[in-house]
């Protein structure tokens, strides 16, 4: 492992924290009519001149009582109408209004206001009672009356159905007054009014989806107008032109403006940036200064002990972050708080750290080992053991897009290679394509994107001879085709998956950086000159930043690599006790960036920080 360890990069520094024996083999509208409307009775004839017949024969021209309604020749009124039993009241109650309660009031209890308002109980169809008249001596009932003021048809009455369509001269069946009968005296029809035409709906030249409505009479109706075609999208059942912009800004690069116009948007790419609007990249000068080694994380130590071992760095800003560090037998946290490290231990006790990553300063997760894989996870209060971790042997790289993405790569306890996704509290197993012979160095992407980087070792010598490159798009994990003369690949970090940078190592133990566009399809290769490239970030479009080390004698060299578009390679020399680079992480919002390395024989692991913009 130490011939693995001088010449695989950033894997080996996964090694050395690890310490791994072996990480290979791990295997249209209708409608029905609305309802028929009926006119409202024809005229009334006026009350009988002095008949107690009630106002009104409630059934037009041909109402129960007498064709031209003379005030019902046989009045309204029940029983015993005005004018007494045998009075022209009439002893029938069919035609000409309701009848009073027990047909008392036939017109009128006694008979004298012929027309006057009802009876207590009769609404009269044909027209109100007398109310109540004096005594009608057998009145002449009805001998002038004209029909009475007709009622409506006896549209609901108690007794009367409901006339059908009349023809002029109030309907043709008002059908028996009864008690309860509804008339008021209209005036007299012209025939009954038309039936309900029912309409439908119809499509217009803009509309889209599935339109609602009714016929107009009532009856509910739907009609589906079909979708739009490929320039326009529905919205609300209409038409309207798609907004590309609107929508991930049109899959142009965040660096671009997007512009719509009807069917159609375009992308151009912001001042500062160059590209099709797709991949835009900075075009700017760009690079680091300023780098300065922090003294008092020299001066570190875990129970007496110096810091050996560096496995990670994360923050959730430039007042709070985290690097876990390790002797060569017991791991351990180191906490910046506002500018001051504290040594945070962990329970059970690691040998060994590996990343550490968070979503938030609440959230953050910590990988470590002792004969097993360690999970820790800080909750805001303290780093505790998750119970619910897969099984492993070891864990290499943590990493997650937020709090509900979280991944991690390692070996299961069959030192089997392995992707774990945490869902809820549970860890999940992923499914990878078939890998013989490899190991895993590193894990990153975006929310919809995950890459991970390793090695092929064929002849299984502890020496990378092929690079290796996962992708997982969201629904499934393939291998990608990687350049032939990359033995093996470390960190990778960008953009997007067209403006990606992936470091490695090529044969002969030579650093290299490569550029990525075209969707993981085109590599441009920078050689850095470094031995074991390792750490990587891309700050802007177009720019990467890398470390790797050129070990002289008796001292390490860390040799910092910037790239951009107007000045693609800068490599130089940082400080000669900064030695294997592990981690390199910029504060959130602000141009300053730091790095961490492991330590070598009479110098202690190290903290850098510096400006990059």
């Amino acid at each position: 492992m130490l011939k693995q360890t001088r010449r695989m990069g950033s894997w080996a520094v996964g090694a050395l924290l690890f310490a791994v024996v072996s990480t290979f083999g791990f295997t249209g509208c209708t409608s029905d009519d609305g309802p028929s409307q009926v006119n409202v009775a024809g005229s009334a004839g006026q009350s009988g001149s002095s008949g107690t017949g009630g106002s009104a024969g409630a059934g037009g021209t041909s109402g129960t009582s007498g064709s031209s309604g003379t005030g019902g020749t046989s009045g309204l009124g029940g029983s015993s109408g005005s004018g007494g039993a045998s009075g022209n009241g009439g002893s029938t109650p069919d035609a000409g209004g309701s009848a009073g309660d027990s047909g008392n009031d036939a017109g009128g209890a006694s008979g004298n206001d012929a027309g006057g308002s009802s009876g207590d109980a009769g609404t009269d169809a044909g027209g109100s009672a007398g109310d109540d008249g004096g005594a009608g001596t057998s009145g002449t009932a009805g001998t002038a009356g004209t029909a009475g003021s007709s009622g409506t048809g006896g549209t609901s009455g108690a007794g009367g159905s409901a006339g059908t369509g009349g023809t002029n001269s109030g309907g043709t069946g008002g059908g028996d007054a009864g008690v309860g009968g509804m008339g008021s005296g209209s005036s007299a029809g012209s025939g009954g009014s038309d039936a309900c035409v029912p309409q439908a709906l119809t499509c217009s030249v803009n509309s889209c989806g599935t339109i609602t409505g009714d016929d107009g009479c009532g009856t509910p109706l739907s009609k589906d107008c079909g979708s739009c075609n490929g320039s326009y999208e529905c919205k609300s059942n209409v038409c309207a032109d798609i907004n590309e912009c609107a929508v991930q800004n049109g899959g142009c690069s965040q660096y671009a403006d997007c512009t719509n116009t009807p069917g159609s948007f375009s992308c151009a790419c912001k001042p500062d940036y160059t590209g099709d609007g797709y991949t835009c990249l900075y075009n700017k000068a760009w690079g680091c200064t300023g780098w300065a080694r922090d003294a008092s994380f020299d001066a570190l130590k875990i129970n007496g002990t110096d810091v050996k071992l560096v496995g990670g760095m994360w923050g959730s800003s430039s007042t709070d972050y985290y690097v876990t560090i390790a002797t060569y037998t017991e791991g351990a946290v180191a906490h910046n708080q506002s500018g001051v490290w504290t040594i945070e231990n962990l329970n059970p006790v690691p040998t060994s750290v590996g990343s550490v990553w968070g979503s938030g300063a609440n959230d953050v997760y910590a990988i470590a080992r002792t004969n097993v894989g360690l999970l820790y996870h800080w909750n805001g209060s303290l780093w505790a053991d998750d119970p619910n971790k897969p099984q492993a042997k070891s864990y290499w790289d943590v990493w997650g897009s937020d709090a509900s993405n979280v991944y991690m790569i390692g070996a299961d306890n069959g030192w089997n290679l392995r992707v774990w996704k945490k869902t809820g509290n549970s860890w999940a197993t992923e499914t990878i394509p078939s890998l013989q012979k490899t190991g895993f160095n590193r894990i990153w992407g975006t929310r919809q994107h995950v890459l991970v980087t390793g090695y092929t070792d064929t002849n299984l010598d502890g020496n990378p001879d092929g690079g290796v490159l996962l992708h997982y798009d969201g629904n499934v994990w393939t291998q990608v085709q990687v350049p032939a003369d990359a033995v093996s690949l470390g960190e990778v970090n960008g953009t997007s998956l067209s403006d990606l940078y992936v470091t490695g190592q090529l044969s002969g133990g030579n650093g290299v950086i490569y550029h990525v566009t075209q969707n993981l399809a085109t590599w441009t290769a920078y050689a850095t000159g470094s031995v074991g490239q390792g750490p990587l970030l891309s700050l802007q479009p177009g720019t990467a930043i890398s470390a790797g080390y050129l070990p002289p004698p008796g001292a390490g060299q860390l040799r910092l690599t910037t790239l951009n578009q107007t000045s693609p390679l800068n490599t130089y020399a940082v400080d000669s006790l900064a030695y294997n680079p592990v981690k390199i992480w910029a504060e959130p919002g602000t141009d300053k960036v730091h790095f961490v390395h492991i330590s070598y024989p009479g110098v202690v692991s190290g903290h850098y920080t510096g400006n990059c913009n």
